[in-house]
Order: C-alpha cells, then structure tokens, then sequence
C-alpha cells in the first residue's frame, strides 16, 4: 500500500462521507473507496504536500450536499417520471390489450349471432321448404284420389250406360224378332195362299213391309225444339246427299197403280218421288224403269208420328209388271226434308236387298234394316 495520511469526516445525519487522503508520491492517484462515497486527491506539484486550505469549507460542503440532493432528487423524479410514463405505456398496453380483446370478443359475439341468425333462417327455410313439400304432397295425394274417384265415377256412369244401352238393344232385338216372326208367319200364309189359288185378273193386291207404329209420335216437340225417343222410332234421313233404295220380290203379273212408303215430313220445300227399277245383278239399274208423278211437300201433311205417303204411276206398258225382282229409289228435288221408316234387321228381304249410294249408281252401301213400304195394283 502507498504510503498516505488521510483525514476522514463523517456525518452520520447523512449518507455522505468526505475522504480527503494525502499522498506522498509524485503523481496524484484515484481511488474508489464505494459507490457511496465521494473521493477527490489534489495533485501537490514539485512533490509538496497538500494545502489544508484546499479543503472544502462546510458552506461548500453544504451547497455541494444541496445540489447533490437536487441531482438525486432530479434523478429520483427522472425515476419516478420513467416509472410514470412505463406505468402509463403499461397501462395504455393493457388497455388497448383489453380494449383488442373486447373488440374480438364482441367480433366472436357478433359473429357468433350472425352464425346462430344464419342457421336459425337456414332452419326456418328447411322448414318452409318442408311444410311446401309436404302440402305439395298433400295436394298430389288429393288430386290423385280425386281423379281415381273421377275415373271410378266415369266407369260406373259408363258401366250403367252400357247396361242401360244392353237392356234396350234387348228389349229392340226381341221386338224386331216378334216383328220378324209376325211377318214371316203373315207371310208364310200368303204364300200359302197364294199357292193354293192364283189371284184372278183385276183383283185388287197390296204387299210389303207393311209393319209400322203408325202416327206414333217418335219426337218430343217443345216450341220449335224436337228430340229423337230412340225407343220409339228407327228411321233414315233419306233427302240428304245419298239416295236409298229397297228391293221386293213380285210374284204375279201385276198391273201397277201407287207404291206406298213410311214417312214422316220436317220441313222444306220441293218435291219427292220414285223411280221402279229392275235389278242387274243384286243393285238397282236405274236405266231400266219408270218414275212416278211428282208429290209436292206442300201436299204432304205435317203431323206427329208417321203415316203412309203415296206415289202414283202413270198406267202404260211400263206399269204392267211381270213377276221378277224390282227395287223403289227414292228422289227429292229442293230443299226437303224427310224420313223413311225402317224395321232393324232383315225381316223382309234378303241381306243385300237394302242399299244407299252417294255416287248416283254405284249403290256400294249394304244397310242391315228393311224400309217400311206396300205395292198396290191389280193382277193380271
């Protein structure tokens, strides 16, 4: 160790120490006795010892104490500032830390509703879309039930129509066959008849299809309204655009006078007529035949049902009928409209003894009822 002399002071009303130390060398030397205490040497030139007068007086002393009081309180409040303002700088991280994780939380809030929202809607559609599917379902299912109960309706209308429809076509056929059977039993006798003696010349003959419901009514008129009793009447439009013709067989020579039809007058006007042809071949040969006198429908009257409407022919070679096959084609001119009567079936003639044609003379049409008509004259 140097050698030194030193000269301490100490005060224990305060943390401050004064160390003067005063050294024998030449050159003045430092030492740090703590971080607390404060050290100062003095340089002694030409080797001299330290001036006592170079000691601080107690004023300086006191002033130094002041403003090394004012630097700790400086530094102290420099401290206290720093911790102030990190103190802050923490707070204001924590608020902004907090006010951050507020904002996210009302932001997973937010977006938590607007999810629930989301689902609740895409729920409540499912359900609308349910509820529709299922009415939709309902509606089908009705609809469907109400057109079986249509069909089923329609069938069993039909189903009854059908029978109704049977039960008179039965109740048709057994009157056209009690037709039939009276005709042919009526017939049978006349031929019986008529084998048994040969009419004398100038006897009076009338034949045909004779049987008809005479002036029964087979419409039912209301004002100027009439509607066909299917029931009641079979007959034929016979003064439209095809002209009809029926077949008889004569026996005996015969003298002719009129041919009688079946008819019923609607209306119109002109007239009606006949053309007696022969047969070629199993159809009318229109070349070969008479006509009868005109009949204006002005002198046919209306009445309910029908009745009997006669055609005279003119007496000449012509009316002198020898025993063959004839056939009766009815004509019309203007605008008249009337029907012919008929039997169903074929309870008089042959099965191609009825036919209509819309060429003139071709008579392609086979129609499967008799027309109702009688022949008169004499024999001869």
């Amino acid at each position: 160790m140097p050698r030194y002399s030193e000269l301490i002071e100490g005060s224990f009303k305060s943390d401050d120490i004064q160390l003067k130390v005063k050294n024998s060398g030449k050159d003045p030397r430092p030492y740090i006795i703590s971080n607390l205490v404060a050290t100062r040497t003095s340089a002694v030139s030409g080797g001299q010892e330290p001036n006592d007068d170079a000691i601080p007086s107690i004023e300086d002393q006191e002033k130094e104490k002041t403003a090394k009081r004012k630097a700790d309180r400086d530094r102290v409040a420099r401290e206290q500032a720093e911790q102030e303002r990190l103190k802050k700088e923490r707070l204001k991280a924590e608020q902004l830390v907090k006010q951050k994780t507020e904002e996210e939380r009302k932001a997973l809030e937010r977006s938590q509703r607007e999810r629930a929202a989301k689902e609740r809607a895409e729920a409540e559609r499912q359900a609308q879309l349910r509820a529709t599917e299922e009415r939709e379902a309902r509606e089908r299912v009705e609809r469907e039930r109400l057109a079986r109960e249509k069909v089923e309706s329609e069938r069993i209308a039909k189903s009854k129509t059908e029978a109704e429809k049977r039960a008179r076509d039965k109740a048709e056929k057994e009157r056209v066959a009690k037709l039939r059977a009276e005709h042919l039993a009526a017939e049978t006798a006349r031929i019986k008849t008529l084998k048994i003696k040969k009419p004398a010349q100038g006897t009076q003959l009338v034949f045909g299809n004779m049987e008809f419901p005479n002036l029964v009514n087979g419409y039912s008129v209301q004002g100027d309204t009439g509607t066909r009793i299917l029931d009641k009447e079979t007959s034929e439009y016979v003064t439209s655009q095809y002209i009809f013709a029926q077949a008889f067989n004569l026996k005996d020579a015969l003298d002719l006078d009129k041919v009688s039809l079946a008819m019923r007058k609607f209306g119109g006007d002109g007239t009606v007529y006949l053309d007696l042809v022969k047969d070629e071949g199993g159809k009318p040969n229109i070349l070969a035949g008479m006509r009868s006198d005109l009949v204006s429908l002005e002198k046919i009257s209306r009445k309910p049902g029908y009745y009997w409407v006669d055609f005279s022919f003119p007496h000449d070679d012509q009316s002198r009928l020898k025993p063959g096959k004839y056939w009766i084609v009815l004509r019309y001119s203007g605008e008249a409209i009337m029907n012919w009567f008929y039997i169903p079936g074929k309870p008089y003639s042959d099965s191609d003894d009825t036919r209509s044609t819309a060429k003139g003379f071709q008579w392609e049409d086979i129609l499967n009822f008799d027309f109702v008509f009688k022949v008169a004259g004499k024999a001869i």
